[in-house]
């Protein structure tokens, strides 16, 4: 091997380099350690909150005291988290969230709340035409659009839409809608441009570690991970929340008593019950008592008729003048819906004098502590409802504490601007009330004593701390240009990220070792070697990860242990030619050089189309997918480096030794595949029935039994809920109908005591409260089935002693399972499509790209098959995600890395053998590589077979996939893609 110092120096560097980007992971996790006893030792309880404020309180305190001294430079621990290996949610525990910026308020916001028939009528279109398209909501409301002006003079630039003052530099009357569009385009995209800055600026002040955010295509969609984040409800209002802040005069209870006396009176006319005469038959009457219709007539008062608004709102009527203040009632939380209901209604708003009819109704932002009454508060609208100072006059805002130093509150400075209106409004309003309003939400509402010309005020409530950091942290950074909806999010509780990491390192373990001693059991020596090199590309793959800040999830664990395997593909690729190399009586020198030489284009053939189809699954891929298939790629490549060099360089090394002897095989060993001669092509018949049999028995079940579908592929929220005993899943399915109004899909997850729960309950709804809402009707409906004394809290992030409660949530739009099934479609497509050309392009017959494409098929659809066969039979998840879609292209990618070195071994054949026929040919190179073909398989299959056992509920469909993709790709590469080839070369003068 020529440059053999150059390789040895760049290996030791590559080596060093790599350490010292894993230095980092294990100083950060020492630092974190001493967090833990810090917090331990200074717990009062074992509040899992306590605990954690406190070990955050001690990294705060070392965040920037160094932690590696090197001499020569010295890095603080928030430098050195920030190098450390980043961790996947299902490892750390967390939140993945796709949120999409809505346009349809985007474009409400450019017309000033329109209230044009025709241009309300496109939005509504728009939205519902959006549910079922793959078009940007943009182009469905100008379709829309263009449907609800037909017969009618509405043009786009109409002074009522988007001709307004707003835009008059922008759009005029005179422009037509193709000239408007463009205009609008700009204004659409710089919007979500806007949205995804202050989001930036949110996340960025959040304080969670490694935090990952970026847009996706011009789609207004944006993808943000939070690894490590445990507070997720914070975590969903801090993304949802528009930070729309308003200062709005407010009445006083007194000015508003008398409209609810006249609401209440006027409701109960509209909502008393129109008395019928039934016609009762003879028969009927003479079984009914006399008593039992008396006492039934005087028992039909229902308070909720005779005073149906204040039966569920209590007005907070003053009896003296201490008694006047801003909050004018109160209502249970549940009743909050009904009460709106009951004030919009057209007949109530008219009881309201002239002088308040622009009234605007709001609760406040949390109900009263400890308690489920919140208040409600009338605040002085005006006919456009736009309140007399914005937010946008916010300077500054930061989290402080009251004058007593106990309690949190938010404090505000204003611009210049926002100082004379605040001055103005405090100055008429002395004695009055001012209410500071944020995303239609009352956080406080004080009494004005006196003027304030400073320009400071503050918002005070029962925050906790993070409430008023976080509330200070979204004025701060700005205010929404329109709702951002999570469409797609991915919840992973701590305690599952935990069990993820030792099930995945414990997998990781067992399989390396397999692997290494297989090694030395069949190779010997030269087994020894190949553990070494194998050991340096592992040590590889992590420090890459480490360099470029690459996530590591559980199923790039996976992604990790099948690039060790294509490894040990290598070297017995170049073990096998050394000993065929050797068996012609060569010298061990030259053989070993040869050996290498021989290999070389079948390791590269084999290794190129699985990096293709891993880049394929990259581009396509999102969150654990993508994480597969990024230490897929970088396992490949290393594995290359490792395989031809690494190995190369200790085995001449030790072949240079005086009197040194490699066998490269075991006593036990020594005669296994030798001298094998095996008539492939005659059975190829027999193989096409077999293949025949198990692809109808599998389309058959296909069209009738169908596949298990995902949330991923079809939308829907899905529950991963650990109980504290076994439970029963149609039991629990059956609870849950009632609460869902629908049957929810209840099946066991992993152990008897975990369900995995899914429901397609208000998936459409893309209010901010939804969420919440689907997730206390799963904590009712499961009542019967927890432990006493579990509350909702407890329940909703498993945060107890026995670890009850949601372990994971998943949540996935309809229009982003549309996107997801046709991403998977085009990755399954398109890394066919250039596989088939690679080949093509290497061995210059289109015969060879058929028979390798075609066992593809051929495998792809035997993995489905069996799929949907086993659906429900066999203990474990055989649902259809993007898991499954990246299990899909490894098969893809492992198939063909066995038919191309089959291939490639016939093409060589095929050059030095002129006088054979083309079936000697094809068998003698089959049978020639079939040592190599059973011991990677079996070496693969042992690894995925140990990850299968030992690596967690999450990912056993994830292996159970690969596992039936290597049988069959191992199949289908000796029975399939050469015979289809070998049929379809019908010359002569080819065979």
């Amino acid at each position: 091997m020529q440059n053999k110092g150059l390789i040895r120096l760049f290996a030791i560097i590559f080596s060093i380099v790599c350490l010292y980007q894993l230095s980092f992971t294990w100083f950060a996790k020492n630092v974190e350690k001493d967090a833990v006893i810090y917090a331990e030792s200074n717990s009062t309880s074992d509040d899992s909150h306590q605990l954690e404020r406190l070990e955050k309180k001690y990294l705060d305190s070392v965040a920037n005291t160094p932690a590696i001294n090197l001499g020569f430079t010295e890095f603080t621990y928030n430098e050195v988290k920030e190098k450390e290996i980043n961790l996947g949610l299902d490892l750390k525990g967390g939140i993945n969230a796709t949120l999409e910026v809505s346009v349809r308020d985007i474009l409400q916001g450019l017309s000033n709340k329109s209230k044009n028939p025709v241009f309300n009528k496109a939005l509504v279109a728009a939205t519902q035409a959006q549910k079922s398209s793959d078009s940007d909501y943009l182009q469905l409301f100008y379709d829309a659009f263009e449907d609800a002006s037909k017969g009618s003079t509405v043009k786009l630039s109409d002074p009522n839409i988007f001709g307004n003052k707003s835009l008059k530099d922008k759009i005029n009357f005179k422009m037509s809608d193709d000239e408007v569009k463009p205009i609008l385009q700009e204004e659409v995209k710089g919007s979500i441009n806007t949205a995804f800055e202050v989001l930036r600026s949110r996340i960025d002040r959040f304080g969670v570690t490694q935090p990952n955010i970026q847009r996706i295509g011009e789609s207004g969609r944006i993808l943000i991970e939070l690894p490590g984040a445990r507070d997720i409800d914070r975590v969903k209002k801090l993304l949802q929340s528009t930070a729309e802040l308003q200062f709005w005069e407010a009445y006083s209870n007194q000015d508003i008593s008398q409209f609810f006396v006249s609401a209440n009176t006027t409701l109960a006319q509209i909502l008393k019950p129109i008395e019928t005469e039934k016609e009762l038959d003879s028969s009927a009457i003479s079984d009914i008592e006399i008593d039992d219709l008396l006492g039934e007539v005087k028992d039909s008062i229902d308070p909720k008729i005779a005073n149906p608004l204040f039966a569920i709102l209590y007005p907070r009527f003053p009896q003296s003048q201490n008694d006047i203040g801003a909050t004018i009632a109160s209502a249970n939380v549940n009743d909050t819906a009904t009460v709106n209901k009951y004030l919009a209604m057209k007949e109530v708003r008219n009881l309201l004098p002239t002088e308040m009819k622009y009234a605007k109704f709001a609760w406040d932002a949390k109900p009263v502590r400890d308690t489920e009454v919140i208040n409600l508060y009338a605040l002085k609208s005006n006919r456009e409802d736009v309140a007399p100072i914005q937010g946008d006059v916010i300077s500054d805002a930061s989290q402080v504490f009251d004058q007593l130093g106990t309690n949190p509150e938010v404090s505000m400075s204003m611009n210049s601007k926002g100082t004379k209106l605040w001055s103005k409004m405090t100055t008429e309003n002395v004695g009055k009330f001012v209410a500071v309003v944020l995303d239609n939400y009352v956080y406080s509402a004080p009494r004005v004593n006196d003027a304030i010309t400073t320009g400071r005020t503050s918002i005070s409530g029962s925050f906790t701390i993070d409430e008023a950091q976080d509330l200070a942290n979204a004025l701060k950074s700005g205010k929404l240009p329109a709702a951002a909806r999570i469409i797609q999010s991915d919840v992973v509780g701590p305690s599952l990220g935990q069990e993820a990491i030792e099930s995945g390192t414990n997998s990781f373990i067992i399989a390396l070792l397999i692997v290494l001693l297989w090694m030395i059991f069949y190779y010997g020596k030269a087994g020894i070697f190949s553990d070494i090199a194998l050991a340096l590309n592992i040590l590889f793959i992590f420090g890459v990860l480490a360099a470029f800040g690459a996530v590591l999830t559980l199923p790039g664990i996976a992604g990790i242990v099948l690039t060790i395997g294509m490894a040990v593909d290598a070297n017995v690729l170049i073990y096998e030619r050394i000993k065929e190399e050797l068996n012609k009586g060569k010298g061990l020198k030259e053989a070993v050089n040869d050996g290498f030489g021989g290999a070389l284009s079948s390791i590269l053939d084999a290794n190129i189309t699985t990096l293709l189809t891993g880049i394929i699954l990259y581009i396509f891929g999102t969150g654990p997918v993508k994480g597969f298939a990024t230490t897929l790629i970088i396992g490949i490549l290393t594995s290359l480096f490792s395989a031809i060099f690494i190995t190369r360089l200790l085995i001449e090394w030790y072949v240079s030794k005086k009197g040194s002897s490699l066998t490269f095989n075991t006593g036990i060993t020594k005669g296994w595949f030798k001298n094998i001669n095996v008539d492939f092509l005659k059975k190829r018949k027999l193989a096409y029935i077999i293949s025949g049999a198990i692809l109808i028995a599998g389309i058959g079940s296909l069209a009738t039994k169908g596949l298990n579908y995902g949330v991923d592929f079809k939308g829907g929220r899905t529950y991963t809920v650990r109980f504290e005993n076994a439970v029963n899943a149609p039991s629990v399915a059956s609870s849950l109908k009632e609460i869902f109004k629908s049957s929810p899909e209840v099946k066991t997850y992993g152990s008897a005591n975990q369900l995995k729960i899914t429901t397609k309950y208000k998936i459409d709804d893309n209010a901010v409260t939804v969420d919440d809402e689907v997730q206390n009707l799963l904590y009712n409906g499961l009542q019967e089935f927890l432990p006493k004394g579990i509350n909702y809290d407890q329940f909703k992030a498993a945060e107890n002693d026995l670890g009850v409660g949601i372990l994971q949530s998943i949540k996935v739009g309809p229009t982003i399972a549309d996107d997801i099934k046709e991403a998977a479609f085009w990755a399954i497509i398109g890394s066919l499509i250039v596989v088939f050309l690679y080949i093509l392009l290497r061995f210059r017959k289109w015969q060879y790209s058929l028979g390798a494409v075609a066992a593809v098929f051929h495998d792809v659809l035997i993995v489905l098959a069996i799929f949907s066969i086993f659906n429900g039979l066999l203990p474990f998840d055989m649902e259809i995600g993007q898991s499954f879609i990246a299990a899909i292209l490894t098969v893809v990618g492992y198939s063909l890395n066995d038919t191309v070195v089959i291939f490639d071994r016939i093409r060589e054949f095929g050059n030095k053998h002129t006088a054979w026929s083309f079936n000697r040919i094809v068998n003698s190179a089959l049978s020639s590589t079939l040592g190599r073909t059973v011991n990677t398989s079996l070496t693969t299959l042992i690894v995925l077979v140990a990850i299968f056992i030992f690596g967690g509920d999450s990912i056993k469909g994830f292996m159970f996939a690969l596992i039936i993709g290597v049988i069959v790709g191992t199949y289908s590469s000796l029975f399939v893609a050469s015979p289809i080839m070998y049929d379809t070369t019908s010359k002569k003068g080819e065979k």
